[in-house]
């Protein structure tokens, strides 16, 4: 049975699967806006992140599968186009393209926005990442200066799941990641993350 483009909640116990967007709305409410821009500048929401979390109560297991946000499906009244801009009209169309194009069931949805992810980076005390070389993303202000262990805050978190332009200092010089690399490479970090 769906309602309102997720499938029925499932019995206790069973598994479900759980729609986690990351959005990139900037209308953020008074206050939260301007740190992350404005809806002059970016209009609209799109699913910045996509990950669908399977979690098997039984054997006490999470697993998490991300899709591309530019991949290219089947969107109802869109045509083919990225599966990012299905967001923009609400979690339903998002979910229906999802179970019609890869056959999942949702269970259960959530969003999270760019202010409220860095709440919750800043509420767990932060998340530890490794780096074996300091890193930068200029576009996204990402600056880790040393090699080492770090814990990751409020903006810096943001920045680290949300690098596009990921550089890496190797030999006396910064390394752009590969383009053709930086969807899926941003994907794993979003995942390590997490």
């Amino acid at each position: 049975i769906v309602v309102n483009g997720l499938t029925a909640v499932p019995k206790p116990g069973a598994p479900i699967t759980v729609l986690a967007v990351g959005s990139d709305t900037r209308n953020l409410g008074k206050g939260a806006s301007a740190i992350f821009g404005s809806t002059d500048s970016v209009t609209g929401q799109r699913s910045d992140t996509i990950m669908l979390v399977r979690i098997v109560p039984a054997t006490s297991s999470v697993a998490i599968m991300s899709i591309p946000r530019d991949l290219l499906v089947p969107i109802a009244g869109m045509g083919t186009t990225r599966i990012n801009s299905a967001f923009n009209s609400g979690p339903d169309l998002l979910v229906s393209t999802i179970q019609q194009a890869f056959g999942i069931n949702v269970n259960h949805f959530m969003v999270v926005n760019f202010y409220s992810f860095t709440q919750i980076a800043d509420s767990v005390g932060g998340v530890y990442q490794y780096f074996p070389t300091p890193a930068r993303d200029l576009y996204s202000d990402l600056s880790v200066p040393k090699a080492g262990c770090v814990s990751l805050k409020g903006s810096q978190a943001l920045a680290f799941v949300r690098s596009r332009e990921y550089q890496y200092y190797l030999d006396g010089t910064w390394q752009y990641q590969l383009v053709p690399e930086s969807d899926l490479a941003r994907i794993q970090r979003q995942q390590d993350f997490i």
